[in-house]
């Protein structure tokens, strides 16, 4: 009993203009798990990212154009495969990590939120999930777009980046484990261009050990 525990993150990288991006999946997916996509591509003013069928999509945006972004989340049934279609309704480059958690509640369902800007500072925005303080992993994520981008500072206290780039889009995800109802990472330092965040918040169980991953629940509840 405890946080969420991040067993795997498989990352994609599409250096082609497509509308179906084809996203790798982690490896081992069993019932139970939960899965957290972050998917980015750049676009133009009428660029959409579409539904992917039997997941959620919580939290997307569009940032005048050049870059598109969005949070995704599935519950796993063991079905899934080792990979998943991302539609888009204008071909584009893209990048995405997904992440394999277990540990989880097995019932609440993440809580997720977006900001965007220009700047050097891709700033996740602060979130208070509607359950209040629990143990929780939160996931602070950022995708740029324009040339020769790169991070170079992550926000504090969080770790364990995973990072993919494609061209001149790039994504970053930080991870952080803390009982708190509110929480806001902090901003990464990078090239100064349009990025959209996501902060994301996963709750777990009483107590405060890090789960094995022998703990798998199923079902979901609603929650923002």
């Amino acid at each position: 009993m405890g946080f969420p525990n991040v067993v795997s993150v498989a990352n994609t990288a599409i250096s082609t203009n497509e509308t179906s991006h084809v996203v790798s999946l982690p490896p081992g997916i069993v019932s139970g798990d939960m899965l957290e996509m972050f998917f980015g591509c750049g676009g133009n003013l009428s660029q959409q990212i579409g539904n992917i069928t039997g997941w959620n999509k919580p939290a997307a945006k569009d940032h005048n154009g050049p870059i598109n972004a969005a949070f995704f989340y599935r519950a796993a049934d063991g079905s899934e495969g080792s990979s998943v279609v991302v539609p888009t309704s204008v071909a584009a480059h893209s990048v995405a990590l997904v992440y394999r958690v277990n540990g989880w509640d097995g019932l609440t369902n993440p809580s997720a939120q977006q900001i965007d800007g220009l700047s050097a500072n891709a700033d996740p925005p602060t979130r208070s999930p509607a359950w209040g303080a629990d143990n929780n992993l939160w996931l602070a994520a950022a995708t740029l777009v324009g040339a020769g981008t790169s991070f170079s500072v992550d926000p504090t206290n969080y770790n364990n980046p995973a990072e993919i780039a494609s061209d001149d889009r790039i994504i970053r995800c930080v991870q952080r484990l803390l009982n708190a109802a509110t929480e806001d990472p902090g901003a990464f330092t990078n090239s100064n261009v349009s990025w959209i965040a996501f902060t994301v918040a996963l709750r777990g169980t009483a107590g405060g050990v890090v789960p094995s991953e022998g703990y798998l629940r199923r079902g979901v509840r609603g929650g923002p």
